[in-house]
Formats: C-alpha cells, structure tokens, sequence
C-alpha cells in the first residue's frame, strides 16, 4: 500500500471511531448527530473490511427503526440535539406503522441488501457472517416489499419517492424543477439550525427549505398513509438512481437466499 493510501484509510478509520455511538455510526457531530439510514449501509461496509461486530451492529441497529409496513426511515433519532427537523417535528406517531424510537417518516436509498452482503463475504467467521444474514435478510425482504406496493400502486416495479430527501442525493440540482412547481401552502413558522453551523452558500435556500419542509407537512396532514399521500403530494418521482439501488439490492438479496 502506498503511503498517501496508508494515509488515507488511517484518516478513514479515525473518523469513523470518533462518530461510534456503541451500536451506531453518526455521520457528522454537529451537522448530522443521530443516525442515517443509507449512511449506516456505506459505513458497515466500510467496518466489514477490520470490525465484523461494528459493522454487524451498524446493520442492525439501523433496522431498529423499521416501521411495521416495511418502511426504513432515513433518520433514527438516538439523543444527539440541535438538528432541525427533529423529531418532534416528524410527529410520526401520527402513522399507525411507527416504532417506538423516535424516527423521521420518509426513506432513503435500499443499500442495505448490497451492504449486507459484503459484511457477510468480508467476514473469517463463516457462522457468525451467515447468523448475521438470518437475522437482517427477513427486515431488508420486508424493506424491499415495502418500496414494490406501498410505493408503486401502479404495479410498475419501480418505486416512488415524495420527497428530495428521500433519493439520498438531498440538494441536487436534478430536483430544482420538480420543485420549483410546487405551491407552498400554509407552512407552519420554523428556525433552520443547519446554516448556523456550516456556510449558507453551502445549505439549500430558504425557498427551496420551505418546499422541503411542506411535503412533510403533507405528509403528516395524511398521517404518513401512502395511499393517502399518493393521491395528494405535488412529488411524486420515478428517480432512476433510487430504483437502480433496488434493483442491484434485489440482486444481492437473490445471493444472500441462496447462501
């Protein structure tokens, strides 16, 4: 290995012990201090390569958070303060199908299957990897049924999400015109904490916050019933980057079955 790689995987591997929480990995202390979902998957493959144990925990506790319709939350809420929306703004008791831990109430890219596999194909221990595989396969199957009904009544096979945040690609600029045509509605007054703690030049704008923020208030004004929220949210996207993940997880999870 060169010394720039050497380098490069210590510094790595640093900041990945510094944001461990004991059974999760926080993206960031001050911008992202909870724990995000695709995130996780990425991370666990990163740990899957030196730790099996934090990187079978990543997994799992991630799936903490899953609701009982199948639905993977983006964010689990585990202490960390000062982020905006926070879970009391979520409000995701107000959908039948939330847990217990506190959680937003939209998804993020299905990584996970894709994740799962490499823990387990990176792993010495052929037992612990394959134990490891029982328990996260029948959460990442329900996960994945989710995404191909609740999220496609058209019966397509490719899922739908409502919202930017949801493609994992939050402040691309692909979304400017889809949002550019919504209608902001009776959006309750809110504070952003976000641009207090990184450069404005660098967040989405107030407008384009403000569009963020009424979808989730569509959301909530429908209880986070998708059949409901189908019929009303002004996004409503077939992205092609979110259904190729599934498709490539669906693969992985054809492999995963048949170990």
């Amino acid at each position: 290995m060169k010394t720039e790689e050497f380098k490069l995987l210590f510094e790595a591997k640093s900041i990945l012990e510094k944001n461990w929480r004991e059974e999760y990995t926080i993206p960031s202390p001050k911008l992202y201090p909870h724990q995000w979902s695709w995130d996780s998957g990425f991370i666990s493959i990163g740990y899957s390569h030196y730790d099996q144990d934090r990187a079978q925990k990543e997994m799992l506790s991630m799936f903490e958070g899953q609701w009982a319709n199948g639905m993977l939350p983006h964010i689990i809420f585990r202490g960390g303060k000062g982020y905006f929306p926070s879970a009391e703004y979520w409000q995701t008791e107000l959908s039948e199908h939330s847990p217990e831990i506190k959680t937003s109430g939209i998804t993020q890219p299905p990584v996970h299957a894709l994740a799962a596999l490499h823990v387990y194909e990176n792993s010495s221990d052929n037992e612990e990897a394959i134990s490891f595989l029982k328990k996260i396969f029948p959460k990442i199957l329900l996960f994945h049924r989710y995404l191909l009904t609740k999220r496609d009544p058209e019966n397509s096979g490719i899922a739908t999400i409502f919202h930017p945040w949801e493609s994992g690609l939050d402040n691309s600029l692909r979304w400017d015109e889809p949002l550019a045509r919504i209608k902001v509605e009776d959006l309750p007054q809110y504070k952003r904490v976000d641009t207090e703690k990184v450069s404005s030049d660098q967040r989405p704008t107030d407008e384009d916050y403000d569009r963020y923020l009424y979808l989730i208030e569509v959301m909530k004004k429908n209880n986070y019933d998708e059949e409901k929220i189908y019929k009303v949210i002004p996004f409503k996207i077939k992205d092609i980057t979110f259904n190729s993940i599934l498709y490539a997880a669906n693969q992985a999870m054809i492999k995963i079955a048949g170990i």
